[in-house]
Order: structure tokens, then C-alpha cells, then sequence
């Protein structure tokens, strides 16, 4: 298991730093069709129709990958496109390099999970298996609001569940709105009675967060963000 937990990590810090040498393509700027976003040899893993901005126009949310696996992995993007109603066309408000991680490993289940508009938030849920004692299965969800300034984390939930001790799971939902983060743990004791904390608490943030500021969110703590004081 330690040889097993060993190889996984090589494998990681492996592809990281293949991605840092990896050239990504600059979207279009603008155009009339949502289908000129995607470059020659690209690929769609999710395409999303929605009203990002709430102005009763159609925007876009693309995840796509490149079709080229000579690296041994397909980098990703995550792109926005807004509907320019004046003018009639669609213009790229963000590229993401950095935000959707690759699948690249046979051994564990592709990070990458959804994404969804709802209620014009922005939610993406990636997956993390990490190959520990205890089989941990994790899946971080994140939920931006647009604003001039780009896409704002107004909440994130982790949720952790250990696959060999059923039932066993580790929950923080952390409002960046209300600035409360509540936590929750839930077990079988040893007679198989369901046991479950809950325990919340207010927390103050250094700065708001955004989108571009969570560059391996896989690897990302928000702790990093919460106020010391």
C-alpha cells in the first residue's frame, strides 16, 4: 500500500510539472458562433447554456480539451463567453488554464465531476481518490458568482468519505456570503450505532477570493484565505 500511495504521488508531481511546459492556444476573442472558441484539435468535454450576467441573453461555459495525447495526458480549459446583444455576437470574457484538472491516470477516476448553472451561480464539482489507508474519497464544490471583476467564490463545500470505514464522512460547507462555515462528521461506533457531529462558526476573510486565484484546486485550502485575527 505504501509502494502503491508512493507511485500515485510521482504520478502526480509527474504530470504537474508536464503541465507547466504545455503551450495552451489563446481562445478567440469574438465571434459569431460558440463553436469558433474551440481551436483546431480541441475538443468539448462540457458545454453549458446559461445567464451568467442575467441580462436575458444565452452565455457559455466550455470545458475542452485538446485531442493531442502524445503528452500522455489532454490539458483543459475553461472558457466563458458572454452574448454581446448589442453587437450580436458572443465575446470571451475568461480563459482558465489552470482550473480543470487533467485525467491523467488510469488508476483513479477522472477529477474532473460536473458543472452546472444555477440561478445564474456558476457551480463546478471536481473529484479527488486518494490512494491512503483508508481509500478517501473527496469531492470539492465550487460556487462563483459573475461580477465586472470576474468570478467571485460565494460558496465551498468539501466533502470526504472513507471508503474501506463505511459511513464515515468529513463535510465543511463554508459561505463566503454569510461567512459561516459550518462542519459536520458522521461515523458507526463499534456497536453500529450512527454517530454525528455538527459544529459551526463565523470566519473573516483576508480578501475575496476569485476564480483566478485557485489555480490547483485539488491542492487549494481556503484556510489559506481566512483571516488570522
Amino acid at each position: 500500500m505504501i509502494r502503491f500511495t508512493f507511485i500515485m504521488m510521482l504520478i502526480l508531481v509527474f504530470s504537474y510539472s508536464q503541465g507547466q511546459n504545455f503551450s495552451y492556444p489563446d481562445l478567440v476573442q469574438e465571434s459569431k458562433k460558440i463553436k469558433n472558441f474551440i481551436p483546431n484539435n480541441w475538443s468539448t468535454l462540457d458545454k453549458l447554456t446559461c445567464d451568467l450576467n442575467t441580462d436575458g441573453t444565452k452565455d457559455y461555459v466550455l470545458v475542452i480539451q485538446t485531442k493531442d495525447d502524445s503528452i500522455g495526458y489532454n490539458p483543459r480549459i475553461l472558457a466563458v463567453v458572454l452574448a454581446d446583444k448589442i453587437n450580436n455576437t458572443l465575446k470571451l470574457i475568461k480563459q482558465y488554464n489552470d482550473f480543470i484538472p487533467v485525467d491523467d491516470s488510469p488508476y483513479m477516476q477522472d477529477p474532473y465531476g460536473s458543472c452546472r448553472v444555477e440561478d445564474s451561480v456558476l457551480i463546478i464539482s471536481l473529484i479527488e481518490y486518494s490512494p491512503s489507508v483508508d481509500y478517501v474519497h473527496i469531492t470539492h464544490k465550487f460556487y462563483f458568482c459573475y461580477s465586472i471583476s470576474g468570478f467571485k467564490l460565494i460558496k465551498y463545500e468539501i466533502n470526504s468519505r472513507h471508503i474501506q470505514r463505511i459511513g464515515t464522512t468529513f463535510d465543511s460547507s463554508w459561505n463566503l456570503l454569510t461567512k459561516q462555515v459550518k462542519r459536520r462528521k458522521s461515523y458507526f461506533d463499534s456497536e453500529w450505532n450512527f454517530i454525528e457531529n455538527v459544529e459551526e462558526e463565523n470566519f473573516e476573510l483576508e480578501k475575496p477570493i476569485f476564480l483566478k486565484d485557485i489555480q490547483e484546486p485539488l491542492n487549494w485550502k481556503i484556510s489559506d484565505f481566512i483571516s488570522s485575527n
